[in-house]
């Protein structure tokens, strides 16, 4: 697996990326965007999440309503497989029912489902397979941070997808799942390793592949 370091480029495409200057304006919606199907069987659907609505209710304060209360409006014994920050947006994975809950929980568990994100970072940045390999330590939620002693082991891929005037779109792939993973080793190892890059705060899951029910499911 190799590493290649960012750096500027000359070149000057004429279609800049506006996605990081108009991300606060996500904030300032009073009403978020729905969640909608992308696809759906009998054992599974896969939703796509819009940005600012949370994954699973959040104490203490009311946001939006939830994917997994939205999902079990419609499929009462459903549980989602995983989940994605409240500013994220992009695909989620919800199983239907406890035993297709359990056989994608095994794929979770063992590092088998593929997940892609897209995200945008001002300046011209140029990765091709680029590992970054650091611990994560959630001290508490707001306060989570590189740890080589106490972090648990996180593994993120950074490719470069184009490249525009004043921007970057990257292809972010988490091997793990640790929370805030992609912000955190972009900030670390980014950041500090390079030069000042500011990361769009709004992320998109693009792709989540699994092994399809239909073909392992036994019941």
């Amino acid at each position: 697996m190799g590493k290649t370091h960012g750096k500027r480029s000359s070149e000057d495409p004429n279609n800049p990326i506006d996605s990081v200057q108009n991300s606060q304006s996500f904030e300032k919606r009073k009403k978020t965007e729905p969640i909608s199907i992308i696809a759906e069987t009998e054992n599974w659907v896969a939703v796509n999440k819009p940005p600012y609505v949370p994954s699973l209710p959040e104490r203490g304060k009311y946001t939006a309503e939830s994917v997994m209360e939205w999902a079990r409006k419609r499929w009462p014994d459903s549980t989602l497989c995983h989940r994605i920050d409240r500013e994220t947006s992009g695909v989620l994975l919800v199983a239907k029912h406890l035993e297709a809950f359990r056989h994608f929980a095994q794929q979770f568990e063992h590092r088998k489902v593929r997940k892609t994100c897209h995200a945008i970072a001002n300046h011209q940045l140029h990765f091709k397979d680029f590992w970054v390999d650091l611990p994560i330590f959630a001290e508490q939620v707001g306060k989570i941070r590189i740890d080589r002693s106490h972090g648990k082991p996180a593994q993120t891929r950074f490719n470069t997808l184009s490249i525009y005037r004043h921007f970057t779109l990257l292809e972010c792939e988490p091997k793990t799942g640790r929370l805030h993973q992609i912000r955190v080793h972009f900030a670390d190892e980014l950041d500090t390793r390079f030069y000042r890059i500011r990361f769009s705060k709004n992320l998109y899951f693009t792709k989540v592949l699994f092994e399809d029910l239909l073909k392992n499911f036994s019941g």
